[in-house]
């Protein structure tokens, strides 16, 4: 409403259309209120272009298509998330929590980096990670931990997921040190979405108790976007890895210890390999050889 071009990425080309059709009917009443600082355009400036994360060739595809659109990218949201799913293992053979969350973000943000790089002096990639992050350790050698199915504990993979986006975040401040391209982590806090579909086969008991506590103690869904507009538009450009509630936030000691971060870094490289273009990946492969022990501050 304030005047940007907006991609909604969405697994559903319909209900993205549906969301551009309810946001131009609030546009429409904004105007009537005479809210300030409102575009003067008859229909917003918004498209839906098709995104499955959960598949690299979608997200691949994706890629493709938005470079050949010829527009210009200045902020990249990477908002999309699964959450306490029951175990699954995706086309490309890796968990859902682990490639939905991070991996299919990642390539995004390698591949669309150069064209962000070419566009603007303050462009922006906004990660949305979570507090429940904290919930996490990391072992190089399970980073997607894929139990056995008896063992399985969906709140552990989506906070390695969430913990997976702050540590990217870290890499990439380095790689981009000195560049146009800014990046940081949000969290949004507890926000009444649908995520909580992923607990479905928990029973519609289970569903419609947490839904009803999720509705009466979480943030409205318009709360919890404020937190990533912030970081994508305001003129402070964020300059802190990690934030919460608009403010610099904690973060565990995990998600900033380096050795972790560059474990990380060359696995998701050797899993996105078939997908990421050679100079794309050179570029990155070669960044993380020169990476040190030890922790952030």
């Amino acid at each position: 409403m304030l005047g940007a071009t907006v991609i909604l990425a969405c697994r559903s080309a319909e209900n993205g259309r549906m969301a551009i059709d309810t946001i131009n009917k609030e546009y429409e009443e904004e105007k009537k209120k005479g809210t300030p600082g409102l575009c003067d355009y008859d229909k917003l400036s918004m498209d839906v272009m098709e995104l499955d994360l959960a598949s690299l060739a979608s997200t691949r595809k994706f890629i493709n298509d938005y470079r050949d659109s010829g527009r210009p990218l200045h902020v990249l949201i990477c908002n999309a998330g699964v959450a306490m799913c029951p175990p699954e293992i995706t086309e490309d053979g890796y968990e859902l929590h682990f490639q939905a969350n991070y991996l299919g973000h990642f390539l995004l943000c390698a591949e669309l980096l150069p064209l962000m790089e070419a566009n603007g002096q303050d462009c922006r990639i906004v990660l949305v990670s979570s507090f429940m992050h904290l919930n996490s350790g990391f072992d190089s050698k399970r980073i997607q931990g894929i139990y056995p199915y008896t063992l399985y504990n969906r709140i552990i993979h989506y906070s390695n997921s969430k913990l997976y986006q702050i540590m990217q975040t870290y890499t990439m401040k380095r790689l981009l040190q000195n560049s146009n391209v800014s990046i940081c982590c949000v969290n949004p806090g507890w926000v009444y979405t649908d995520i909580v579909r992923g607990l479905g086969d928990y029973g519609t008991l289970m569903y419609w108790s947490y839904s009803i506590v999720a509705w009466t103690g979480f943030k409205t869904m318009y709360q919890g976007a404020t937190v990533s507009i912030n970081a994508a538009v305001s003129p402070d450009k964020p300059e802190a890895p990690y934030y919460t509630n608009n403010r610099v936030g904690y973060h565990s000691r995990t998600s900033r210890n380096k050795d972790h971060q560059k474990h990380l870094w060359t696995y998701t490289l050797e899993c996105l390999k078939p997908f990421m273009e050679s100079e794309t990946w050179n570029r990155l492969a070669s960044f993380n050889m020169g990476g040190e022990n030890g922790n952030d501050n």
